[in-house]
């Protein structure tokens, strides 16, 4: 007898209270009411396991990511498919740990994987802007928006941490693992997997490493905020930018929270 799926991703729907939507690694996605202690619908149109989900209360629609590098949308009314995409640069066969996080306008969303960045429009997903990580280079191990979205922190395979303005996904600062990391640590054993943006707070974030730690970073209060942001491109276009983020050391972070 074959176990049956795992779930892989998760997300309450904002309206129907007791109404959660669990992702599988059978590429389906069950909606499951808690009131009633039951699945009431099994949606099925991905061919991966589904990595992300997330809903726009203003737009009724729920996107979810697969391994593949596939979104949907769905209208999170009658979960009929809306429309669907693959992610760009991506190798035929290739499965990536695929993202999504809707920016607070609920008609824009981040989506992340091992190599890129992307903004993408909700109601047609089309691809605002990108952002690839350069060959050779480590990977993207996790990316969020900052609490006002304005900012996207993304730390890397390597220990490295960088914040990129979202509206064009321009790289402000590059936080070096040793500004951070205690001297008893190597980036050979210990490396980011997941980042956090403070709720409240626009500049501060949480950044968990492989061996259980938590990091708590902060701007130093002299500067109060991550570099100085670029010019908004205000076209659509995909970044490509060789702008060299500002390297922040010890001297510009506030020291860091261990947990």
């Amino acid at each position: 007898m074959e176990p049956p799926p795992v779930a892989t991703a998760l997300a309450f729907h904002p309206r129907n209270k007791g109404v959660f939507v669990i992702g599988m690694d059978d590429a389906t996605i069950q909606i499951y009411d808690g009131r009633l202690g039951q699945v009431i619908v099994k949606i099925v149109g991905h061919l991966e396991r589904i990595t992300g989900l997330a809903f726009s209360h203003a737009l009724n629609l729920l996107v979810s990511t697969a391994a593949d590098s596939e979104i949907i949308t769905w209208e999170s009314g009658f979960w009929i498919k809306q429309k669907h995409v693959h992610m760009r640069n991506r190798t035929h066969g290739e499965l990536r740990n695929t993202r999504v996080q809707f920016h607070l306008d609920e008609r824009h969303f981040l989506a992340v994987d091992e190599r890129q960045l992307a903004i993408y429009k909700a109601t047609n997903l089309d691809c605002d802007n990108q952002w690839m990580v350069p060959n050779f280079e480590a990977t993207i191990s996790h990316a969020v928006f900052s609490c006002d979205c304005k900012l996207i922190y993304a730390c890397f395979s390597d220990g490295a941490i960088n914040i990129f303005c979202s509206a064009n996904l321009v790289p402000q600062c590059c936080i070096k693992p040793s500004a951070y990391m205690t001297k008893n640590m190597s980036i050979k054993q210990v490396k980011p997997t997941s980042i956090a943006a403070n709720p409240e707070e626009v500049n501060q974030f949480a950044v968990g490493m492989s061996d259980g730690k938590v990091f708590i970073l902060e701007p130093c209060e002299s500067n109060g905020q991550w570099g100085v942001p670029p010019p908004v491109r205000h076209h659509a276009s995909t970044s490509r930018v060789s702008t060299t983020p500002l390297l922040i050391g010890s001297s510009s972070l506030a020291p860091p929270w261990l947990i």
